[in-house]
């Protein structure tokens, strides 16, 4: 086998791997090896036995490889509807990216950015009523709603989201930024990705969270928008007192700030 991948024989690899093809991964990767040398007839034959297999497909990679056996054929509007399908179990941005764009291959005109908001709705819903208390709420789907939010720049769609469910706070600060003109909004979202920094308690976290905030100051400028950091730092300052790193760097980062903003309140 390794003679016959140094030679790039890739029909000799196939044909040795055939003979020993025993789990699901292997006809999963006899599958992927045939259509890459365009043999249709024995993809579809690999894909049968995957169909075939008791074991768990981890990542839908059968569904993945019908797909693109769909798509080697140019059948496009089969493609779409089994593509939907996958992204209707995994509720990856990557899976309704690639609806999107066979929609477009197939002529097909249904509205798939309301039919992905539904969806994710709805099982967001039903996650909220199977969990009583909302501190633990596991926040996948809403991170999915969100991400797809952010994809179509639905900024006022993804704000009113947050502010009811907890979110990622990668995707929060992602949120932040993009509507940063609009101070009053972003900085409780920027408030909330620096706290959930904070709470990792530990120093990387913390370098992280004042670099968050130093971003946060020069993105925030006026005083009208700045004076909004004087009350949220005093309170972390109070909080997080012992022994904390945080605070040093904060009264490094933000003492001179923080100086001002106090002489212009009282002022």
């Amino acid at each position: 086998e390794q003679q016959a991948m140094v030679s790039n024989d890739e029909q000799a690899v196939i044909r040795l791997k055939q003979k020993m093809a025993t789990s699901l991964y292997d006809y999963q990767e006899l599958a992927e090896r045939c259509l890459e040398i365009e043999d249709y007839k024995a993809v579809e034959t690999w894909l049968k036995k995957c169909g075939q297999s008791i074991e768990q497909d981890y990542h839908h990679r059968t569904a993945r490889i019908q797909i693109k056996l769909s798509r080697a054929k140019e059948r496009w509007p089969e493609a779409l509807e089994m593509q939907w399908v996958l992204y209707s179990k995994s509720l990856q941005l990557k899976d309704y990216l690639a609806v999107l764009e066979l929609s477009e291959k197939a002529n097909d005109s249904h509205d798939w950015q309301n039919k992905a908001i539904q969806l994710l709705n709805k099982q967001l819903l039903n996650k909220q009523l199977q969990t009583k208390s909302r501190a633990h709420w596991d926040t996948s789907i809403t991170d999915k709603l969100l991400e797809l939010y952010l994809h179509h720049k639905a900024f006022e769609e993804a704000l009113a989201l947050v502010t009811k469910v907890h979110a990622n706070p990668t995707l929060l600060l992602q949120l932040a930024w993009n509507i940063s003109k609009q101070p009053q909004k972003s900085f409780h979202l920027f408030q909330r990705v620096f706290e959930s920094q904070i709470h990792r308690d530990n120093n990387v976290a913390y370098h992280q969270a004042s670099e968050i905030s130093l971003a946060m100051a020069d993105q925030l400028k006026t005083y009208q928008t700045n004076k909004l950091l004087i009350d949220p730092h005093v309170h972390i300052r109070q909080n997080f007192r012992p022994n904390r790193p945080i605070i040093h760097w904060l009264q490094d980062a933000f003492g001179s700030i923080l100086l001002m903003l106090y002489i212009r309140e009282l002022v």
